[in-house]
């Protein structure tokens, strides 16, 4: 086979795997070459953008649960650098920011079915996380945490994927560091199994009044993104990953009451980690108690 021929071959495989791949801005064409759609694309040392394009980014309020919009000029890069479970992730400049402030993620449904509903969505729940955080921190915990603020972006000369209307996708200032993954939305927990963002997905389940819980936490050290909401009334309100009671349900299987969560007077469910509030601030360790707490079973939703 030609050159020619490899690399369109590798086209409509991606093609095949994604629906499409990112509609052209004018002549500009997304490179798919060497990527299979079901690894991570190749590590990229270099951004390739495109020439200026104009947008409207859409930007949430999390404080008073309101949308406002903006004309703005984005730079996208040509291929992602980088692919999660339901997204691909790409290099974006954000050329209304001020320069030390520009470089972005941006990031696009793998489903090409997928409308704009699905990226506000997103946005409304890291929102309603950051809302979260910011009750967590007033209560003075050893470590403060956050949320990265989104919002999503409307390109003006890119057609959605489906072929109606624009695309649309997800943006975010990027975070420098490295980053990790502490749990998910189904009971998983990093072998790090790092107290804070346990003990604030824990938190969240009993501030909302058993409403809800905040989880599947990652970030840069306790700056987070990308979390995911379970609601305990079953109505899936934060998409399909919204998992209700049954994802609650295995985050408290697998959770681990530790020392934020003393501090926080948290009700015990299952186990306790091996140390206090106080013989964790000092460094020391005690032996595990066994706990008193109640069953998951008895999970008091509300």
């Amino acid at each position: 086979l030609s050159v020619q021929n490899r690399a369109e071959n590798t086209r409509k495989a991606a093609v095949s795997m994604f629906g499409v791949g990112i509609p052209p801005a004018a002549h500009q064409q997304p490179n798919f070459q060497g990527y299979s759609g079901t690894a991570p694309p190749p590590k990229k040392t270099t951004k390739s953008y495109g020439p200026p394009e104009p947008a409207i980014k859409h930007v949430y309020n999390w404080r008073n649960s309101t949308w406002s919009k903006q004309e703005c000029m984005v730079h996208l890069d040509h291929e992602p650098f980088q692919e999660g479970t339901l997204r691909v992730i790409f290099f974006l400049k954000d050329l209304s920011l001020p320069p030390d402030q520009q470089e972005c993620v941006a990031k696009l449904s793998k489903d090409p079915m997928d409308g704009p509903q699905g990226y506000f969505l997103d946005v409304e729940m890291q929102g309603k996380a950051k809302a979260y955080a910011d009750m967590f921190n007033s209560k003075l915990p050893p470590k403060r945490i956050d949320f990265v603020v989104p919002c999503v972006l409307e390109f003006k000369r890119r057609t959605a994927r489906n072929g109606h209307g624009r695309l649309y996708m997800g943006v975010e200032q990027m975070i420098h560091g490295e980053y990790k993954k502490h749990s998910n939305n189904y009971g998983f927990v990093s072998p790090e199994d790092r107290n804070t963002p346990a003990a604030f997905s824990h938190f969240t389940f009993h501030a909302s009044g058993q409403k809800l819980l905040v989880c599947d936490i990652q970030g840069v050290g306790d700056t987070y993104t990308d979390p995911q909401i379970h609601s305990s009334d079953g109505s899936q309100r934060w998409g399909k990953a919204d998992m209700g009671r049954e994802g609650i349900q295995q985050f408290f299987a697998s959770h681990r009451c530790n020392a934020i969560c003393e501090f926080l007077k948290l009700p015990v469910y299952g186990h306790k980690k091996p140390c206090d509030l106080s013989s964790a601030l000092s460094g020391g360790k005690k032996a595990l108690v066994p706990s008193n707490g109640h069953n998951i079973a008895a999970i008091p939703f509300m």
